[in-house]
């Protein structure tokens, strides 16, 4: 076969999709030498991270203008490239309905399909929109589609009621081994040394977006230095810079100029210092279609506190403190408990190192690769 997919996102600051993307990728030049990959991107590979082989060939499409890229340019080089297969990872793909080349698409969450989930910034919105349109609209469309856990399987079959089951499928997300790989001698210098920590600290990933509840996280921390006047800091990690002022009124407000460190964006070397120093990882969010993050502290040998709906459950089990994500005593309550009983800590620890075990990018590349292969046999769409 020739496959083709859809690598805009292994380029780049990576989040979740950019994540999923190059794993993907990666793993699948490792297990497949026979069939033949076109990468399509719209940028050069400047961290030369992309893989290099035989069968593997990377082609640059201007302009890079999200809708034309998607919509116009890339299904025209896809028929002339003649692949059989083309795999767009990240929840949108081209509305054509010729099935030539066949479509498979990752749809990771169907957040953008739910009102209640608001999005918090203007480009945020008008993505929202763009991704909501397509799949309610030409969701019937791709041979094949593929979510990132159970859980997001069914919210999509419940959201999108057109689907037919059997085309759907699910395979596991997991973690860069980077995490799996640290010191935490050299963890504590680096941190000292880039960032200027150096004193005990509780971890959180923020975001603009609502749905990450990183309000709530200063709240809450906010209360725990007033109630029981905690010795540590809170760091929030992944916020751009630009967008740091949105939370600036409220750090204020609460006094917590000295408190709380907004690092934004952070190389993958200090995000993995950041999880392995951090006394617990919190991470409340109202809604996710897997949680990366998850795994990447529970092999960093940090314990969890984390929200208990949407697929979080699926993801951590035993090895972390669930709790309602808006409800600010509970998650108050499970960070005191967590952070005044060691004998505590030191078991989620350990049950999340043999959790994560359970997760392989291998395991996804396989599955993917037999969902490639069973939808080229494909003679007519299913789901139509």
């Amino acid at each position: 076969m020739i496959i083709g997919i859809d690598a805009r996102f292994a380029l780049g600051k990576r989040r979740g999709i950019g994540n999923y993307t190059l794993h993907l990728i990666s793993y699948l030049a490792k297990i497949d030498q026979v069939n033949q990959y076109i990468l399509y991107v719209d940028r050069s590979d400047e961290e030369g991270i992309l893989p290099k082989q035989h069968n593997i060939l990377v082609k640059t499409l201007k302009p890079r203008i999200y809708p034309i890229w998607e919509q116009l340019i890339l299904p025209i080089q896809a028929l002339r490239d003649k692949i059989d297969i083309l795999h767009c990872t990240a929840n949108t793909f081209p509305i054509w309905n010729n099935q030539k080349p066949k479509l498979i698409v990752t749809i990771h969450d169907v957040m953008f399909l739910k009102e209640e989930l608001k999005s918090g910034s203007l480009y945020q919105f008008l993505g929202k929109k763009y991704r909501a349109f397509i799949v309610k609209n030409f969701s019937h469309i791709p041979f094949s589609i593929i979510t990132v856990s159970q859980f997001s399987k069914q919210d999509l079959l419940n959201t999108v009621r057109k689907l037919v089951p059997e085309t759907v499928f699910h395979t596991y997300e997991s973690y860069d081994s980077l995490f799996d790989k640290s010191n935490n001698y050299e963890s504590k210098a680096i941190l000292k040394s880039e960032l200027g920590i150096n004193y005990p600290y509780i971890l959180a990933l923020g975001a603009t977006d609502p749905r990450k509840n990183t309000r709530n996280i200063i709240q809450v921390f906010a209360n725990l230095k007033e109630k029981y006047g905690i010795d540590y800091r809170l760091i929030i990690a992944g916020i751009p810079e630009a967008n740091h002022f949105i939370f600036h009124d409220l750090i204020s407000s609460l006094n917590l100029q000295e408190s709380v460190l907004l690092t934004g964006f952070v190389s993958r070397d200090i995000l993995v210092a950041l999880y392995q120093c951090s006394t617990i990882f919190i991470y409340p969010s109202l809604y996710e279609g897997f949680g990366i993050p998850l795994l990447e502290a529970m092999v960093s040998g940090t314990p969890i506190i984390s929200s208990n709906v949407t697929s979080i459950p699926e993801i951590v089990g035993d090895a972390g403190i669930l709790v309602e994500p808006t409800n600010l005593n509970q998650l108050e309550a499970s960070i005191i408990k967590l952070l005044s009983d060691q004998s505590l800590r030191l078991d989620l620890i350990d049950k999340g190192l043999k959790r994560v075990k359970k997760f392989s990018w291998e395991s996804m590349a396989m599955k993917t690769l037999e969902i490639y292969i069973s939808t080229a046999r494909s003679k007519t769409m299913s789901n139509g």
